[in-house]
């Protein structure tokens, strides 16, 4: 279940943004990964939001 989870939210298999995601929000094409930390911050509030994560 949580592998779908992911996938409707552009992430793969591992739990990496897919470049489609990275794309849309902006972020393909840095050279750097100042902007996983906000990222990740962001999928955490999501999963939270829709009970997949206890607070």
């Amino acid at each position: 279940m949580l592998n779908e989870y992911y996938a409707v939210r552009g992430w793969d298999e591992n739990r990496v943004p897919r470049n489609e995601t990275l794309k849309r929000l902006g972020l393909l094409g840095e050279k750097d990964y100042r902007y996983f930390p906000q990222i990740y911050l962001l999928l955490m509030q999501a999963m939270m939001l829709d009970g997949l994560l206890e607070t």
